[in-house]
């Protein structure tokens, strides 16, 4: 279980693989900061994150060949933001404003998970897989009341999303879960009974896996998904909540 650790000041599960990648999907890219060590005793000092006149670049790379032996099972670097430590939410309005990558054995992603580590629940507001392009993909995973497991969502096509910045949206109510792009309905799901716990935000570029294929090149690399912005808003009768030192949360609102 992760915590935070008061003698080491850091979160405990900072350094385990099994957080920096989703292994079931068979990623091929690590997420890492400038802090993270790998197999090594020393930070690598490879920063995913840029800012360019205010905009977030996250960028995947190549793994440069001195650091294969610290990142053993990794061909690509990358990262992911996380509001998991500061904010929650239960229904409202979440959007990213972004310029989204558009390119075989890609997955860049903006998506909603609770903070418990249950699955389901799972939103994801977009999804954009190399292998289908010019298609936004928009789902949720869920359970029913038996406990069956769900997955509802819509393929929209969207062409040529990489060329300029474009925001993806959910509007998530207690009946219903309604995607955006550009602010204008694209899909609407019904929301499952089990969509009932407050989630954060999560913004990552993948590359590779069983989904969308392997990369077994370097072609195309540098790239980067290019955020200018990323925001929750809530209803009147949303529940949010501040996520405090060792997880504890603090909530308002239901």
């Amino acid at each position: 279980e992760t915590g935070y650790d008061e003698v080491n000041k850091k979160w405990l599960g900072y350094d385990w693989v099994v957080k920096r990648t989703l292994p079931e999907s068979r990623e091929q890219q690590i997420y890492v900061d400038p802090m993270y060590m790998g197999k090594s005793n020393k930070p690598l000092g490879i920063n995913p994150f840029s800012l360019r006149n205010g905009d977030l670049f996250i960028t995947a790379c190549s793994i440069p060949p001195n650091l294969n032996a610290a990142l053993p099972g990794f061909a690509f670097t990358s990262g992911l933001l996380t509001t998991r430590t500061s904010f929650l939410q239960m229904y409202g309005y979440f959007e990213i404003e972004a310029i989204v990558p558009q390119a075989p054995y890609l997955v860049p992603a903006f998506w909603l998970l609770p903070f418990d580590k249950s699955w389901p629940p799972e939103v994801d507001v977009f999804e954009a897989p190399g292998h289908e392009p010019g298609t936004i993909i928009t789902t949720i995973h869920a359970k029913d009341a038996a406990g069956k497991f769900l997955h509802t969502g819509c393929r929209l096509a969207f062409q040529d999303f990489d060329k300029a910045f474009h925001k993806y949206g959910v509007l998530w109510l207690p009946d219903r879960l309604i995607f955006y792009i550009d602010r204008k309905p694209v899909s609407i799901v019904s929301s499952p009974v089990t969509f009932n716990k407050p989630m954060y935000m999560l913004a990552n570029l993948a590359v590779g896996g069983n989904w969308v294929g392997f990369k077994n090149s370097t072609d195309g690399m540098p790239v980067s998904m290019v955020v200018r912005d990323m925001a929750a808003y809530t209803l009147d009768k949303a529940k949010t909540c501040s996520i405090v030192q060792g997880g504890v949360r603090e909530c308002q609102g239901i």
